[in-house]
């Protein structure tokens, strides 16, 4: 049996990232960039108005007022966006333009509409503008050549504008990995079945699949697979085939139908250990198998999240050569003492509320590994080190958050825990 810090250890040495791909812009949110993304146009590509007015020559409109105006002749029809200008401004002449049309050959200034006067063919002009105001220069957003994204940027929802701005429909990404998920056990049934004597919902595959979409990843669901070890193999040999990491759920500890731990290492997958030194989730496993890790969870539903919250998230973060995010850590008083047994890390599901100014944490009642309405209640975990057995009221205490703190009344389901 090894420490949390050990296994954590040893599974972020044996996760690598995976290999770039272009994917289409719409795709490419959170991801990372694999190479620097340089532009070849100007954006914009040509001088543009930034509002409506009239395209003018700046120096025939020197020394206008609205007491002494300036009369310029209108050439054309009004430019609107998309248009290609046919006329030339000359000599104390004007051209009606609309915001994002492009300016005119001879024209280096626009007279916004408010202070003009329009007749049928000219224009009376009520105040001067110098030289290039109001005019979106070529190139003024970005220069052909100018870097946009660089390497191993997050990418946000104003970078994929940028890009679709520069005509990029692809780009070279660390693409989001799949995480194959299979449960095992003859006791499960599917939500849709009716339960019968001995049989149990499975809401694993449900789980887990929800923490891989938090995270970012693809989850490539299995289903339920009986207790056979001929379609174990089947199924994990089809996982790594198609999956870029996998998860097991059941079949991990001693049992007499407990086979996943054994088909996993007669496939040739390495195993790295097994059982960690924590509650819940103390007979986890860890082979790799030509590089792809594959992580082998206990059954019960919260160990399957707390294993998956403390170790395959990093994985995943990792896989994508993304930032690890942390959840936040807070400080809290205990509401009440806990006792703790001494060897193995716990970690208790606890809901962290706001009195009189105070954070202070609850237990969410029976914290047993198959009790998967703890987890749902809880706002936050509360890491109990292996050396420590007990907790007293209004100790201090670090709560992981893995929900928002509540400032509402504590709800009546939790308040005598």
């Amino acid at each position: 049996m090894i420490t949390t810090e050990k296994a954590l250890q040893i599974i972020l040495e044996n996760i690598s990232i995976l290999k770039p791909k272009d994917v289409p812009i719409s795709d490419s949110l959170g991801l990372i960039v694999a190479e620097d993304v340089s532009s070849e146009e100007n954006i914009p590509p040509f001088d543009n108005s930034a509002m409506d007015g009239f395209a003018v020559r700046s120096k025939d409109t020197i020394g206008t007022s609205p007491k002494n105006p300036a009369t310029l002749l209108l050439r054309g029809e009004a430019l609107i966006a998309g248009d290609t200008p046919k006329v030339k401004v000359k000599e104390k002449t004007a051209v009606g333009i609309m915001t994002g049309a492009p300016i005119p050959s001879g024209a280096d200034t626009v007279i916004p509409v408010e202070f003009c006067k329009k007749l049928e063919d000219r224009v009376i002009v009520y105040t001067h503008y110098p030289a290039n105001m109001n005019i979106r220069k070529a190139g003024e957003d970005i220069r052909r050549g100018d870097k946009v994204l660089e390497r191993n940027a997050l990418i946000y929802p104003a970078d994929i504008g940028v890009l679709a701005s520069l005509g990029m429909e692809k780009i070279k990404v660390f693409s989001k990995p799949i995480i194959a998920i299979l449960c095992t056990g003859d006791e499960l049934v599917d939500i849709k079945t009716p339960l019968s004597p001995g049989k149990i919902r499975s809401s694993n595959t449900y789980s887990l699949s929800a923490q891989v979409k938090e995270v970012g990843a693809i989850p490539l669901e299995y289903g339920i697979i009986r207790d056979n070890t001929e379609e174990i193999k089947e199924k994990i040999t089809d996982a790594l085939e198609k999956a870029d990491l996998i998860i097991t759920s059941g079949g991990v500890s001693m049992g007499e139908y407990d086979l996943v731990r054994n088909i996993v290492t007669e496939i040739g997958a390495e195993l790295k250990f097994w059982k960690i030194a924590q509650r819940p989730g103390m007979p986890m496993a860890f082979w790799v198998f030509e590089k792809k890790p594959i992580f082998g969870l206990p059954g019960n539903p919260v160990s399957v999240m707390v294993c998956f919250e403390n170790y395959i998230r990093p994985s995943i973060f990792k896989m994508m050569n993304k930032k690890f995010q942390p959840r936040q850590i807070i400080k809290a008083k205990m509401a009440h003492p806990v006792k703790n047994k001494k060897g193995r890390v716990h970690y208790l599901r606890v809901i962290v509320y706001k009195e009189r100014d105070e954070l202070w944490a609850k237990t969410t009642g029976d914290q047993g590994s198959g009790i998967l309405r703890s987890m749902a209640k809880a706002n936050g975990l509360l890491t109990i080190l292996a050396e420590n057995n007990f907790i007293e009221r209004g100790e201090d205490v670090e709560i992981r958050m893995l929900k928002p703190i509540l400032t509402t009344p504590i709800p009546i389901s939790i308040e005598n825990f």
